[in-house]
């Protein structure tokens, strides 16, 4: 049976808007409107960093697999990577990232028309992924690892083999930048939401 209130995290001096733990239990985390991620130790209830980087709100987030790389987003357009022993500066700034399944891979979307795929343990670039016309916006692996899928200011969903870079599709359903997308936990249906104020879903997408 829980219990009510057993203890209160203060620190934050905006709306806590995502938390997280690793899978130890030992360390969890939470993001806040005020712009930072603190991490905390649940054996001693303090606050252990705070994770200073962005330059307005932060949305949310996520900490990879083996617990050691953390990436937050906010609303100042950015993601960012932070190695969680190491916190003084963030390792990468982007405005969009997602790992793979097993938190060995970070994908990201740049301004710069790129997508990388991040070796985690190496700290690499693995992949740079070219051929959007303007800034991906958004990016996922699919859940099994092999697959990229990228959306964004061109207006165009593209998907690209996770091992060589190459381009499998590129599709266009929107008549303005796509600003959200979602893969189904099956990977077979994908789900963009755009500027135009449609949701395009996307079926049976060879190669996936």
């Amino acid at each position: 049976m829980l219990r009510e209130n057993t203890v209160t995290l203060s620190g934050h001096k905006g709306a806590v808007v995502g938390v997280g733990g690793d899978r130890s239990g030992e360390l969890l985390y939470t993001a806040s409107f005020d712009g930072t991620v603190k991490l905390w130790d649940t054996r001693s209830y303090t606050c252990s960093s705070t994770l200073q980087g962005h330059e307005g709100e932060v949305n949310g987030a996520d900490l990879s697999w083996c617990g050691r790389y953390l990436a937050s987003w906010g609303t100042d357009a950015a993601a960012l990577l932070w190695d969680i022993r190491k916190v003084d500066q963030p390792l990468h700034t982007v405005v969009d990232g997602a790992w793979d399944s097993c938190g060995r891979r970070l994908v990201t979307g740049s301004v710069d028309r790129t997508a990388q795929i991040i070796d985690i343990k190496s700290l690499t670039t693995s992949l740079a992924l070219c051929g959007h016309g303007g800034e991906v916006s958004k990016v996922s692996f699919n859940p099994a690892g092999t697959r990229v899928i990228t959306a964004g200011e061109d207006c165009r969903l593209r998907i690209w083999d996770a091992e060589n870079g190459n381009c499998i599709q590129s599709l266009l359903g929107h008549d303005r930048e796509i600003f959200s997308m979602a893969v189904s936990y099956s990977g077979d249906v994908i789900v963009t939401g755009s500027r135009d104020n449609t949701c395009v879903l996307w079926k049976r997408i060879s190669g996936n």
